[in-house]
């Protein structure tokens, strides 16, 4: 039999119950309620014993039946008696018992949609409570449905206000109502002696039971609220994982390909925690491009050491209440995220992701959010930390915190010297290749319904996508263009049939004309230099530096505000500089300078600061010179106003940015080219020529 037709039928039958003889109508018989139920006559087997319960008062067995109601126990709500539940009018032909059954279930209904109790037993009870006033209502010997009144009232509202005792059954509510209280608050009492925690811990536990018994309803609906919070944390759950190193291994192996040094990397520093727990070591930090996959390889992470993941994004936090909750005194006040999430882990050790650090918002009003994840990531802090909502100390010694961010110069200083920052550099193109081949084009299939159907697309075209179409250091662009195409097919099959081939020659079909931002200089101009940047500190890129001279100026430098960022303005004042200082031996004519003004420029965007030292320089010496640059060359490398290359970061974005479009010569400084051993064979065809001064730079790269 249906469960929740039984449910009626003993819902149902609760109503005719008696409480006194004079109050009571005649009771039904069991066919009859079957009858009447609409319950099929074989039923009235099944259902009889549920009504000999409820007829001999048997509440126990009463409100086990009850148990089998299936609740959803997810936002509970302490506040009760707050909602109006109404009753539908009863029908022509209605007897009491169907009646009761129709408004037993209209109540039901509403009761679950507005009031879901955190536990699973106070809901049965408080029905199975409330059946008992709703029959006194509708079978009280003064309710006449027939009665006719003026407001238009329902017969179930007019006989609440009218004729149905209220202020006994309000007195009843308000029994109940402090019954469960207690019974709640005594099964917390029960949890808190259970808890392994700090005697000091438990004792703010048991002061907040016994504020949430002695306020005010008011205040101990508030109270209330706060339990639920602190009792749904894990504060003696873990996720009691048994994964060893290996398995993490796997689990990056399998997720992503390459990343070698940064797989190691992250495994070295896992030996170490797991070696020894209780050491107070740095915060992991991968550094990388949009795409790249900083936010999957701390789900591998995650599922390779066997834990709960929680990801909080901090891009644009600017208020530390977002981490740390607002205070109670306050309307509205709330746990921060880091509670939260702990809370959907339901584990105290979860892998927590802290994604996009470097664009956490900055000091302001509220206070400064860095200072909290200062406290949040610091060992020495965070075993107590203090969430303002709860307002006791909970452990986080055991969470596994990850944070990734697109540039780690961004990161406030105080909070980088905190963390073990481990860099993903860009893909290569024989790297996208593969990751295409292995698991963005699967995932496209299966997304588009393709995976059966015998479409695919070859390398050839993949490395034409990976060529002409996409301009990144991660993946994210490859893989939208290959949905696209996927899309396309899938639309194209579902219109006459057929599967197309997708060739080189036929992508424009598919993707549009290709915009291909290659900017760079292919002919040997003066005072036109190429150079390499990483633009935004995270995608490699060609730039083009261009000086003039403007003829019966007075020597001043005029820089662009195409040209970006205030230090990338003094490197072009450093390269002048030089410049002037060796104006003889570069054969520059120092009337000439003193006499014209000297304007720089760089179109199509900024430059990458300090590291286009020297490609300021060769533009310069070649427009104070009149000898060209061979555009054969683009270069890197910042210049000290003594001449010397020094060291900058991203040469291997910046020479695969040089490889893809075309560039046969490179210049870097001396010291970085330790940095492209181990990636050489990313860079054939190119030609890396090391320098530590700037006379060697000029050599190289002016002509005549």
């Amino acid at each position: 039999m249906n469960k929740s037709l039984l449910l009626s039928a003993v819902c149902a039958l609760t109503f005719i119950v008696p409480i006194s003889a004079e109050d009571a109508p005649a009771q039904p018989s069991v066919e009859q309620v079957a009858t009447d139920t609409g319950a099929a006559p074989e039923a009235a087997a099944v259902i009889n014993p549920f009504f000999k319960a409820i007829a001999q008062g048997d509440v126990t067995t009463v409100r086990a039946l009850l148990d089998n109601v299936p609740l959803n126990e997810q936002y509970p709500d302490t506040d009760e008696w707050k909602y109006i539940f109404y009753a539908p009018q009863p029908e022509s032909g209605d007897t009491p018992v169907l009646y009761a059954l129709r408004v037993v279930n209209t109540f039901y209904d509403q009761h679950m949609v507005h009031h879901i109790f955190n536990d699973p037993h106070s809901f049965q009870i408080a029905f199975a409570n409330r059946l008992e006033i709703y029959r006194l209502i509708l079978f009280h010997p003064r309710c006449d449905f027939s009665i006719a009144n003026d407001a238009q009232e329902t017969p179930f509202s007019y006989a609440l206000r009218e004729n149905c005792q209220l202020s006994w059954i309000y007195k009843r509510m308000q029994l109940e109502q402090s019954q469960g209280l207690d019974q709640m608050l005594a099964a917390y009492e029960q949890r808190v002696a259970e808890f392994a925690i700090p005697e000091a811990t438990k004792e703010m536990l048991y002061q907040l039971i016994k504020q949430a018994r002695t306020s005010s309803a008011h205040e101990s609906e508030r109270y209330q609220e706060v339990l639920r919070t602190v009792f749904a944390l894990p504060w003696d759950t873990t996720s009691q994982n048994e994964n060893t190193l290996a398995q993490v291994a796997e689990s990056l192996d399998a997720d992503h390909y390459g990343m070698r040094t940064v797989k190691e990397r992250i495994l070295d520093f896992l030996a170490t925690r797991q070696l020894n727990p209780s050491a107070k070591g740095k915060i992991l930090c991968l550094v990388g491009a949009p795409g790249i996959g900083k936010t999957s390889i701390a789900h591998s992470i995650a599922k390779g050491l066997g834990r709960p993941f929680a990801k909080i994004s901090l891009g644009g936090a600017h208020d530390p209440a977002q981490l740390r909750g607002t205070e109670r005194v306050y309307s509205g006040s709330h746990p921060g995220q880091i509670i939260k999430n702990l809370i959907l882990a339901k584990a105290k050790d979860p892998v927590f992701l802290l994604d996009e650090v470097d664009k956490l918002g900055r000091y302001g009003n509220h206070g400064d959010p860095a200072s909290v994840l200062l406290e949040i990531l610091d060992p020495e802090q965070n075993h107590q930390f203090t969430d303002r909502y709860v307002d006791m100390p909970f452990p986080l010694d055991q969470v596994f915190f990850i944070l990734t961010a697109n540039d780690a110069s961004k990161i406030p200083i105080a909070l980088r010297d905190r963390l073990e920052i481990i860099e993903l550099n860009g893909y290569a193109e024989p790297e996208k290749l593969a990751i295409a081949q292995k698991y963005l084009l699967p995932r496209a299939l299966e997304s588009a319904g393709l995976t059966d159907k015998g479409f695919t697309i070859d390398a050839a075209t993949l490395s034409a996508i990976i060529g002409d179409y996409t301009f990144e250091a991660g993946v994210r662009d490859l893989a939208r263009h290959i949905q696209t195409i996927c899309a396309k097919t899938a639309r194209r099959y579902l219109l006459d049939g057929t599967l197309p081939a997708v060739t080189p020659a036929t992508l424009v079909t598919y993707l549009g004309v290709s915009h291909s931002p290659r900017l760079f200089n292919r002919i040997n101009r003066v005072g036109v230099a190429n150079g390499l940047s990483v633009h935004g500190g995270i995608q490699g890129n060609t730039v083009v530096i261009e000086t003039t001279l403007i003829p019966q100026g007075k020597g001043e430098i005029k820089i662009t505000n195409q040209f970006g960022e205030d230090y990338a303005k003094d490197s072009a004042f450093v390269a002048v500089s030089y410049a002037r200082a060796h104006a003889k031996e570069l054969g520059i004519s120092l009337s000439k300078v003193n006499s014209s003004d000297i304007v720089i420029h760089t179109p199509g965007g900024p430059v990458d600061g300090p590291s286009a030292g020297i490609t300021l320089l060769s533009s310069v010496v070649s427009a104070l010179t009149g000898k060209m640059v061979n555009a054969k060359f683009a270069m890197t490398g910042e210049l000290s106003l003594t001449g010397r290359v020094l060291p900058v970061g991203g040469v291997r974005d910046k020479l695969l940015a040089a490889k893809k479009v075309g560039i046969t010569h490179v210049l870097i400084p001396q010291d970085n080219a330790v940095d492209i051993e181990e990636d050489k064979s990313l860079f054939d065809g190119l030609t890396i020529i090391p320098v530590s001064d700037a006379q060697e730079v000029l050599k190289q790269v002016l002509l005549g």
